[in-house]
């Protein structure tokens, strides 16, 4: 026995195949469109102002001498120019490489807080202190690096008279970081009036040596311990050096203290 299919069988079966593939093929294209096409928020966009020639600009930075363990005063100089969208580093004169992880993390975020299109730009960074002096390397020029390239790319300066410290964190925060009575001392003495610290250091714990004497069976025997000593940075620099301290919780408190207005002159 033969049997045969139905001509109107077919066009249905021939119509739901063709209307599965339609939808099938549409699920795909949107799914294409959705994952390509739709623009992430917090990227550079592509199709913004791009930076002409090179520019540069520099800041002020605070670290602690190697040899004496006192603070210092250097020069951070940062320069955008044209290259292959890349970051070079002269660690010279730190003595800990870690300073090229504060030069990345400062590069991220002043690419994120500008959206400008930094293809084909290197941004270079070099430090300038006394030539016989080695600094204690750390993450501590960080937020002093991002504003300075900050400034460079949307060509704009930083205020001479004022200095920062901390560590720059990747959601744009800034941490704590160690020497901070060493640090307000080096800026005080260099005569910057204002001193940007991280949150929670305006108060610092120092210790003291105390000195006590005691009589037994005629001999003086004496001991010697460090006591801790609460310190209020902000009165004190102020009192000290007329330098006005004050906390930075995010590396937008920083730029909103730091960045010249230059439409106020």
């Amino acid at each position: 026995m033969v049997f045969k299919r139905s001509k109107k069988g077919g066009t249905i079966t021939y119509l739901l195949v063709f209307i599965l593939g339609f939808l099938v093929a549409a699920g795909l294209f949107l799914e294409y469109h959705f994952i390509f096409d739709s623009a992430p928020t917090g990227h550079i966009l592509k199709n913004a102002p791009a930076i002409a020639g090179t520019t540069r600009a520099e800041t002020s930075m605070v670290a602690i001498s190697k040899r004496t363990e006192k603070g210092v005063i250097g020069k951070i100089v940062v320069e955008v120019a044209d290259g292959k969208d890349s970051v070079l580093v002269d660690i010279h004169p730190f003595i800990e490489p870690e300073m090229q992880n504060a030069a990345l993390m400062a590069v991220k975020y002043a690419k994120t807080h500008t959206n400008r299109n930094m293809e084909n730009k290197t941004i270079i960074y070099r430090f300038v202190v006394d030539k016989n002096t080695i600094l204690i390397g750390g993450p501590s020029a960080g937020p002093a690096m991002a504003a300075a390239t900050v400034a460079a790319i949307e060509g704009k300066k930083i205020k001479e008279d004022a200095i920062v410290t901390g560590e720059l964190r990747a959601d744009g925060t800034i941490a704590s970081v160690g020497s901070v009575l060493e640090k307000s001392e080096a800026a005080g003495l260099n005569n910057f009036s204002l001193f940007l610290i991280p949150k929670g250091q305006g108060e610092i714990t120092y210790y003291e040596k105390e000195e006590t004497s005691n009589v037994f069976f005629g001999i003086d025997i004496g001991r010697t311990k460090l006591v801790p000593k609460k310190l209020n940075l902000e009165s004190y620099a102020l009192g000290q050096w007329n330098m006005q301290v004050k906390e930075a919780e995010t590396m937008d408190d920083v730029l909103k203290e730091m960045i010249l207005d230059e439409s106020a002159n």
